[in-house]
């Protein structure tokens, strides 16, 4: 587990470079659609229409594919943000690890003492 998040850790600035890398494609691929359905709003030869509007069309779907992606890219959390998750773990583990070995010493001390007043118990008997 811990291998895994020092792992992410060196990835989540990569990861955070290529979703501004996708911003920039999908940027430019909108600029490019918006470019096939001008070209195929005022040309007049029925061709170059055709040819625009499939083309507009896998720009369209390509920058839709890529926005997707984007945002997935911008929901994996920060560098920042997996620092303090590990902390904020590791920490509720230590305190966990301390107050039950707190207690372990309480039911440790119980017991002694109960079992002071069975031995003091059978010392009154005999």
């Amino acid at each position: 587990m811990e291998y895994l998040l020092i792992y992410l850790l060196q990835l989540a600035e990569m990861i955070r470079a290529c979703a501004w890398t996708s911003i920039c494609i999908t940027v430019g691929l909108a600029i490019l659609w918006i470019t096939y359905i001008c070209t195929a709003t005022e040309t007049i030869y029925d061709e170059i229409k055709k040819e625009a509007r499939e083309s507009a069309e896998k720009t369209k779907k390509t920058m839709i594919q890529f926005l997707i992606i984007t945002i997935a890219l911008f929901l994996i959390p920060a560098r920042q943000t997996l620092l303090l998750c590990v902390g904020t773990y590791y920490g509720k583990k230590a305190y966990q690890q301390i107050s039950t070995n707190n207690k372990i010493e309480k039911i440790n001390t119980i017991i002694d003492l109960e079992l002071d007043k069975i031995i003091k118990g059978y010392k009154y008997e005999q």
